[in-house]
């Protein structure tokens, strides 16, 4: 993730110094960040549930 946000932010800093970036550059970036945000809010998704099961006592 840490990765990903590094790219990010080289990016961000070349679009803002009106350097062109790569179009490939900003649509992995993008990709990544979006699997990423996937597999982060699937897991937040899990606990939640387990955790829920945990107060009403339904955990095995």
């Amino acid at each position: 993730m840490r990765a990903v946000g590094g790219n990010l932010n080289q990016i961000a800093r070349a679009l803002n110094a009106s350097r062109a970036a790569e179009g490939s550059d900003l649509t992995g970036a993008i990709d990544d960040a979006r699997a990423i945000a996937i597999t982060v809010a699937a897991e937040l998704a899990s606990m939640t549930k387990r955790a829920g099961a945990a107060r009403r006592g339904e955990a095995a």
